[in-house]
């Protein structure tokens, strides 16, 4: 399963009296990256009590953290309500990933579906890619890899672009595009995020090991850090040949000999209900 990411809000600056003084909730949440409680505090609470929706959800943000002495996950998860009500795009992605969790919030399928839902229609990149997320793993909602990855594709954010990647590569949703999916990923590489980075070295690992399996007709990909499934496989399978004159090369995602097509459709079955990414790619 995978995790969905709590992504930091975009504050911009509106017209409306209820986004008055994003710079204060700017301020705000540099203060909190940077441990200084009372300087987050100081720079939005008037704001958040005069309905500055910004600056509520800044406020909501040093409430529900857990390092702040004086948490407070009830009226934190209020004060983000009222700033999605007042119209803020970022409210309903913490909402929805909070309903999701339901460690600070009530777990709700329904609202965690509904505030990510609207939050991605509104264009939020990183709702749309959490709620692509979630169509993909099927998890709250029908599994739809088409929509799933429609909805990466129109994310900005690097969690988006890289699980667009990644479907783009294994042909999920979609037709395989394994150079657009290595573009991408080449340019992830770069990310300071190191779970997009990891993330982006395995397709471009993956990318390499393809090239090498050419000489088969089958691969079989998984992900590679089930080591329950290395382990098993490695102890079920020969990996010979089709010749029949050796151990096939060993490459993990690995590649399997002609000979293997009938175990390596068994242990997908076998697999699938226990582990994500297994696939068979004709060569």
């Amino acid at each position: 399963m995978r995790s969905i990411p709590l992504i930091a809000a975009a504050l911009a600056l509106l017209s409306s009296p209820a986004f008055a003084d994003a710079e204060a909730a700017r301020q705000s949440a540099q203060a909190l990256r940077d441990s200084n409680y009372e300087g987050a505090r100081q720079a939005c609470q008037a704001q958040a009590d005069a309905g500055d929706a910004p600056c509520q959800e800044a406020i909501a943000r040093l409430l529900l953290d857990a390092k702040y002495p004086a948490r407070d996950a009830k009226k934190g998860i209020a004060l983000l309500r009222q700033a999605a009500d007042a119209g803020l795009a970022s409210a309903p992605v913490s909402l929805g990933f909070e309903h999701l969790q339901g460690v600070r919030a009530e777990p709700s399928a329904e609202l965690a579906v509904s505030y990510t839902t609207k939050a991605a229609e509104a264009g939020n990149p990183a709702a749309r890619s959490n709620l692509g997320n979630l169509y993909r793993d099927g998890r709250l909602v029908a599994r739809d890899l088409i929509k799933a990855r429609s909805l990466y594709a129109a994310s900005t954010s690097e969690f988006g672009r890289a699980s667009y990647a990644e479907m783009a590569f294994y042909g999920e949703g979609g037709p395989r595009e394994a150079e657009l999916a290595s573009s991408i990923a080449n340019e992830l590489l770069k990310s300071p995020n190191q779970a997009v980075a990891r993330r982006a070295q395995a397709l471009v690992d993956a990318s390499k090991r393809l090239a090498n399996a050419e000489k088969y007709d089958v691969a079989l990909y998984f992900n590679p850090f089930s080591g329950e499934v290395r382990r098993s496989l490695e102890g079920k399978l020969s990996l010979r040949d089709a010749s029949g004159r050796g151990p096939a090369e060993i490459c993990w995602p690995d590649s399997l000999a002609r000979s293997h097509v009938a175990e390596a459709n068994a242990l997908q079955a076998s697999y699938d209900q226990r582990v994500l990414d297994v696939r068979i790619l004709d060569q």
